[in-house]
């Protein structure tokens, strides 16, 4: 479960569901593992506690996360949160894949987190996510076509829009915008069978103003399919 940003869609799990997923794991003795990836960055009040933080769940619970998101990509470092039986199998099967990580990254990260350093990274990284956001969400609103195209749901946190496309296919989108030089995955690539007319939008990485020519490009894009049914 990805409950405080889902991926791809980015919506977090309602309290109602939440209680839905509890009753679930008492009725058939399920354990949950909770991909909390990108819990640090949220633009809208208090972040939404994990299930692992629940008392009744808690015993249920893998809680995992990533220092990727966080520091850096080549930052391959994760950390597990867990009852202590579930941990000891878990440190038994990791000493069967591999005993030895990589020691001195591990403790400078560590010396890192201690410093407050990572916090501070994280408070200036959360605005600096935000603004690109929020740049990215005024593209969309102020140009008619895009407007006209597509819906997205301002997402309170996390890295990336769900961009839900109102009449062209995604596969469609992404043909065009590739011969334009832009990548686009489509809605499809995450879902076991069928097509889903939505797209995931990755804003983290781009500067403003590369946001705006990605925005020009799906601009583009979308002129090209509003020319082509008016012929």
């Amino acid at each position: 479960m990805t409950p405080h940003h889902q991926y791809p869609t980015t919506v977090a799990m309602s309290a109602e569901r939440r209680m839905h997923l509890r009753r679930i794991c008492e009725s058939f003795g399920l354990y949950i593992v909770e991909d909390d990836y990108d819990y640090e960055y949220h633009f809208e009040g208090a972040p939404l506690l994990p299930l692992s933080a629940t008392k009744d769940l808690s015993s249920r619970c893998i809680y995992i996360a990533s220092l990727s998101k966080l520091i850096a990509p080549a930052i391959r470092l994760g950390y597990i949160i867990a009852d202590r039986s579930v941990v000891a199998r878990l440190r038994a099967v990791r000493e069967l894949l591999g005993r030895q990580g990589d020691v001195v990254l591990e403790r400078a990260v560590a010396e890192l987190i201690e410093d407050g350093e990572v916090q501070r990274h994280a408070r200036r990284a959360r605005q600096l996510y935000r603004q690109r956001r929020d740049h990215l969400l005024q593209e969309l609103a102020s140009r008619s076509p895009l407007r006209a195209a597509i819906a997205c749901d301002p997402p309170g946190g996390g890295l990336a829009l769900w961009v839900r496309l109102r009449s062209l296919t995604s596969e469609k989108l992404v043909k065009r915008a590739r011969a334009r030089d832009l990548a686009l995955t489509p809605g499809s690539a995450h879902v076991a069978a069928g097509f889903v007319p939505a797209f995931c939008f990755g804003f983290a990485a781009h500067t403003s103003e590369e946001l705006s020519r990605i925005c020009d490009t799906l601009e583009a894009c979308l002129r090209a399919d509003s020319g082509s049914k008016r012929r």
